[in-house]
């Protein structure tokens, strides 16, 4: 997990290197975005692999975290970058979770699931029984 992370910040910072050469050389925008386009698909697949292998927990704690600071205000986080940086990863764990199979289950789904296997354990039995009297 640690290798993907620095992977990442590697990245990362290529990119940011990058975007501040092709800015010096006022490259237009489509190139810009042309040339930009593998380091930053790069990035994406890393940054998934990396929250498909952080924990649940983890993952949800993070999320809630983040959603605090975006309710506090842009005076709880400092640049411009950094506020865009933390709402594109509120974004992704939000979207991550939005998927039924990928969030943690709950007490009341775990008590809802627990009765559905009860039932299906005991009430075929209760219902013969009580037919054959």
């Amino acid at each position: 997990m640690n290798q993907l992370r620095a992977e990442r910040d590697a990245l990362q910072y290529a990119i940011d290197v990058e975007a501040a050469r092709l800015a010096a050389q006022q490259t237009p925008a489509d190139r810009y975005a042309t040339a930009l386009m593998p380091l930053t698909s790069q990035l994406v697949e890393i940054r998934h692999r990396i929250l498909l292998k952080t924990p649940a927990r983890e993952a949800m704690a993070r999320c809630r975290e983040l959603e605090r600071l975006a309710a506090a205000g842009a005076g709880a986080v400092g640049t411009a970058a950094e506020q865009y940086a933390l709402a594109s990863e509120l974004r992704d764990l939000q979207l991550h979770f939005s998927s039924a199979r990928r969030r943690p289950l709950t007490w009341k789904a775990v008590l809802a699931l627990g009765a559905v296997v009860a039932a299906m354990v005991f009430l075929p039995g209760l219902i013969v029984d009580w037919l054959t009297r």
